[in-house]
């Protein structure tokens, strides 16, 4: 900032100068503060829009998290349908009980006990008398 000149006593030429010095110094000054004005308006400009990228960057990102979120449950909900349809109880009850019960006991019963029931008693009931 200009220094405003000091007033001073005497002829009117010199009042006139000093009010023209500070005419001047008031000029300056308002021109500064203007210019000063502008860049700090140009600044909060590039500001706001910083600002409404960072705000643009905020919600992409927050529609890029639901859609994760989706995607994940999405997932969880196929991955339990997929659990719950695998309960297919493999169980491979093949119950081919191969007992092969053929019995065969092979009982020959053929008896063969050779009965000869011959008795030969030589019973010759013939009393030998004298």
């Amino acid at each position: 900032m200009k220094q405003a000149s000091v007033v001073k006593a005497g002829t009117n030429d010199a009042d006139a100068e000093d009010a023209a010095a500070d005419n001047n110094a008031a000029a300056d000054n308002a021109a500064a503060n203007n210019a000063a004005a502008a860049a700090n308006n140009a600044a909060a400009a590039a500001n706001n829009a910083a600002a409404a990228a960072n705000n643009a960057a905020a919600a992409a990102n927050n529609a890029a998290a639901a859609n994760n979120a989706t995607a994940a449950n999405n997932a969880t909900a196929a991955n339990n349908a997929a659990t719950d349809d695998n309960d297919n109880d493999n169980d491979n009850d093949n119950d081919n009980d191969n007992d092969n019960d053929n019995d065969n006991d092979n009982d020959n019963d053929n008896d063969n006990d050779n009965e000869d029931d011959n008795d030969n008693d030589n019973d010759d009931d013939g009393a030998m008398t004298t």
